[in-house]
């Protein structure tokens, strides 16, 4: 049984000068069962560095944008079928930053599927901005 979750639960904001993750709490959208959404928060923050990173090798002149990132997680907590939503990001052009951010996360552990299920689908957006000190 496939579970379908989407989860729209935070954004972070990037500062390329600092590599500094802030995050502000946006809507948690479930379809089905519940995800622990705290928990997959704390993922992107642990991995904030890593997606930092990605940012400041592929993205130039310090553009601003939103990158979605649809990901289904198994029963154990493994990442699957990793990509971005082109429809809902604005760094579409630019598949090196996607790709890196895509093999950062496809190696985290999440909190498993809900019970009963095999899997569930999760979109998180991750807001870009460039901020001077």
């Amino acid at each position: 049984m496939n579970l379908l979750l989407v989860i729209a639960l935070s954004w972070f904001s990037f500062s390329a000068q600092t590599g500094v993750a802030k995050t502000q709490d946006v809507v948690q959208v479930p379809a089905q069962g519940k995800m622990d959404g705290e928990a997959i928060k704390k993922v992107f923050e642990l991995g904030a560095d890593k997606i930092d990173k990605c940012y400041k090798d592929h993205v130039k002149n310090n553009a601003e944008g939103q990158l979605v990132i649809d990901f289904t997680v198994d029963k154990k907590g493994n990442v699957k079928n990793i990509s971005a939503d082109h429809a809902k990001s604005t760094f579409a052009e630019n598949a090196a930053f996607e790709t890196c951010i895509e093999d950062r996360v496809r190696t985290w552990i999440f909190p498993p599927a809900p019970a009963g299920a095999e899997s569930a689908q999760i979109a998180y957006p991750l807001n870009f901005s460039f901020k001077k000190k």
